[in-house]
């Protein structure tokens, strides 16, 4: 087929040229063609290695990072799950940061867990490899007094068993550093305190349960001493392979 003479002659002749091409290309294979031949190197011909069990090498790390997205909310009920699971695969997402992203409002964290153990599996059934991460947050609120505080998980620390709640007041900073320093009632707590690492590894267990794998983490930077305020700046904790019987120790040392 030849391009019709618009009189342009010259350069001007060679592009009307190549924009008459484009336009029969994208006429041709479509626009999901073209975001095809776009992906190239990153579609099925790269094959990248996405195989840990417990500890990950820098290459499954950097192919992991490589495809990773953030959604937060996308297993807190916002949105379309399944349309949010379309787009995930169709874009070859891997690393979802912040899928479950809970600040405060401890008072629906069951609730909000239950949901989760309920969603997690639909993605996993849709990529296997698929790393969902979960968010243990700098604060704290009056709402936690209303959670039931799990056998297993004074168990894990080693703690007596008793039925009780969690206790806000005794995970603040005794001398009153950083109370209600969110608003009222919402504080950042001392991570030195017995009560605070038995919430913390209440919420990462808990997090690994309903299908997370990664945990997105402010409380290392937290220091009893108090010097440093609460950032925006993470640190993320890897926590292994599927389940947490072996993380016991990494989810309560340095708390």
């Amino acid at each position: 087929m030849s391009m019709p003479d618009l009189g342009m002659g010259g350069a001007g002749s060679h592009a009307m040229t190549w924009i008459g091409l484009l336009a029969l290309v994208s006429i041709g294979v479509g626009a999901p063609g073209l975001a095809r031949a776009a992906r190239g190197a990153e579609g099925p011909a790269r094959l990248r290695d996405y195989r840990f069990d417990g500890t990950m090498s820098r290459e499954v790390l950097e192919n992991y990072l490589a495809r990773s997205i953030s959604m937060e909310g996308l297993l807190n009920g916002r949105g379309d799950l399944d349309d949010n699971i379309r787009m995930l695969k169709t874009m070859g997402a891997k690393f979802i940061g912040r899928s479950l992203c809970l600040w405060g409002g401890e008072a629906r964290l069951l609730a909000n867990l239950e949901r989760a153990k309920r969603q997690a599996p639909r993605l996993h059934e849709a990529d296997p490899d698929m790393i969902l991460q979960a968010c243990i947050f700098e604060i704290v609120t009056t709402q936690v007094d209303q959670v039931p505080v799990p056998e297993w998980a004074l168990a894990a620390l080693g703690r007596p068993t008793e039925t009780r709640n969690f206790r806000y007041a005794d995970m603040l900073y005794p001398d009153g550093r950083f109370k209600d320093h969110w608003r009222a009632g919402h504080s950042v707590p001392d991570v030195s305190r017995p009560e605070t690492k038995l919430w913390f590894y209440f919420l990462g267990a808990s997090f690994i349960d309903a299908g997370c794998e990664a945990i997105h983490s402010l409380t290392r930077l937290l220091r009893p001493s108090g010097q440093e305020s609460p950032g925006n700046a993470a640190t993320p904790k890897p926590v292994g392979g599927r389940g947490h019987g072996s993380d016991e120790r990494e989810l309560s040392s340095g708390l």
